[in-house]
């Protein structure tokens, strides 16, 4: 038991003694594992070079035949529609094999990919008040932090850190019953940005209540969703420059050290970028104290940024009615090399109407930014790229940017996610819908994704996407505000949308 033998030389006539009969015995083993994601009434076939198993259904499953010595598992035909990837599909079996992870994709309704959530979606009723999620990271398990703000008093917000499982759950394990309110004192506290230290603390900036204004709030969580007390002050740091200020974006350098860009200025005033050290404090090393805020004339801010390899600091924003893109040394200087002394702004609208970018990331040596921008009648979608010395890359677009405009009166780009082999997904909002768009990393619109070149993914009441990645299988996931009717108050949502 447990063994398989063969037998060779096995027959013959004999016309002497015989003695090369050999059975040779080796030990078996059974292979399986698990299989999620596929449809109903859909089958997968998987194929070990010597067996064929039909699944259709999720679960555990197992081949019938044992195996000896090495093995390797692969998809023979995939279910209509769907799309299945293995997990520890090869190995050597030295003992009984059941880890082999089946995980299939796609065949959602209109683009939703129905084995996430509830029909592809989750929304938490966290409050009877107005919630949301703003920002998002997913773990490597394909679990995600996503972070936001509830009102759990009418006309006082605070933040709200939740954790979500892969299957598109409330993870429970995580805070308190699966979330972790912040919140310094009575007022309008939001948290804007989320990033994963190396780690796996969570590290969160936005604006919590100080004494007569809104202050630069940064606080880190454990993997747990608990406060670490090692950071600022039992797990908080604030900052008062002089006014409101506000941190809209986050990034984490190669040293660990947090860069969080922002205005001073609840709506907007002066740009802000500060740089803390690991223990939550501001970094002396950095532009002046630890914090690069310029005095300038312009109503202007900052909402994203990305670092490069050297820590330089990319961010973008608006500077008046104009989108704006910055550039500072990893020592917190304005780059002479970028635009006009670390500088670009770009009229994206090509007259006197307002336009901004909300989302950066780094191709290469060139800054792909998506934002929106009026025209005489409505916002549309506007995606941009910039060279390394801070000019629009004509190669992208027409002439570095790609502008994306229809009849729906407010269209707007507030996430950017790279896509798998190249390209990208902005996402945002059009009118009361969730808006994704497929780019390629030359900037053209896909036309052959969704509808016409758009998916919008519409809910029972107004949906915006505020924040957007990428998984492991290449599945589109947004987080953002979600309300089930026109008159009720908004929930946190989640999505999860097939490529």
């Amino acid at each position: 038991m447990g063994q398989t033998c063969v037998v060779t030389n096995d027959t013959g006539t004999a016309t002497m003694a015989v003695t090369n009969v050999t059975v040779t015995c080796a030990d078996t083993f059974t292979l399986g594992g698990t299989l999620s994601g596929l449809g109903m009434a859909k089958t997968v076939v998987l194929d070990n070079g010597s067996e064929q198993l039909t699944l259709s259904s999720n679960g555990s499953w197992q081949f019938l035949t044992p195996v000896s010595g090495m093995y390797s598992v692969t998809v023979a035909t995939q279910p209509q529609g769907q799309t299945c990837t293995i997990q520890n599909a090869t190995g050597t079996a030295t003992m009984n094999v059941g880890n082999v992870t089946v995980t299939c994709a796609g065949a959602g309704p209109a683009g939703r990919d129905t084995t996430f959530g509830t029909n592809g979606y989750l929304t938490v009723a966290q409050t009877a008040n107005g919630d949301g999620w703003q920002a998002m990271v997913i773990n490597p398990d394909g679990t995600m932090v996503l972070a936001g703000f509830a009102e759990p008093v009418m006309g006082s917000t605070q933040w709200l850190v939740s954790k979500v499982t892969a299957s598109g759950a409330v993870d429970t394990t995580f805070g308190a019953s699966g979330h972790r309110l912040i919140t310094k004192a009575t007022g309008p506290e939001q948290a804007y940005a989320i990033a994963r230290d190396s780690m796996g603390r969570y590290l969160v900036a936005g604006a919590l209540r100080g004494t007569t204004d809104l202050d630069l709030g940064v606080a880190r969580l454990t993997a747990a969703g608990v406060l670490d007390t090692t950071f600022g002050t039992n797990g908080v740091a604030t900052f008062d420059f002089g006014g409101d200020e506000v941190g809209s974006g986050l990034a984490l350098d190669s040293m660990g050290r947090i860069v969080v860009v922002g205005r001073q200025g609840q709506f907007g005033g002066e740009m802000l970028v500060a740089r803390l050290t690991t223990a939550g404090v501001l970094d002396s090393t950095f532009a002046t104290g630890g914090r690069y805020l310029p005095t300038t004339t312009p109503m202007e801010a900052l909402n994203a940024v990305v670092l490069d390899a050297s820590n330089d600091i990319f961010a973008v924003g608006f500077r008046d009615q104009d989108s704006l893109v910055i550039k500072l040394t990893a020592a917190g200087v304005p780059d002479s090399t970028f635009g006009t002394s670390g500088v670009t702004t770009v009229d994206l609208t090509t007259g006197l109407y307002a336009d901004q970018l909300n989302a950066v990331a780094l191709d290469g040596t060139r800054l792909v930014a998506a934002g929106s921008g009026l025209d005489s009648s409505a916002s549309n979608f506007y995606l941009a790229a910039f060279t390394s010395a801070g000019v629009l890359d004509t190669t992208f677009g027409a002439a570095g940017v790609t502008g994306v405009g229809a009849a729906t009166p407010d269209e707007r780009f507030t996430a950017l996610a790279a896509r798998p082999g190249g390209g990208w997904y902005a996402v945002g909002s059009s009118d009361t819908s969730v808006a994704v768009l497929r780019f390629s990393a030359s900037g053209a619109h896909d036309m052959t994704f969704g509808t016409s070149g758009q998916f919008l993914d519409t809910y029972s009441g107004q949906a915006v996407g505020l924040a957007a990645a990428v998984d492991s299988l290449g599945r589109i996931v947004i987080a953002g505000v979600f309300s089930t009717g026109a008159a009720s108050p908004s929930d946190p949502g989640v999505a999860r949308i097939n490529p």
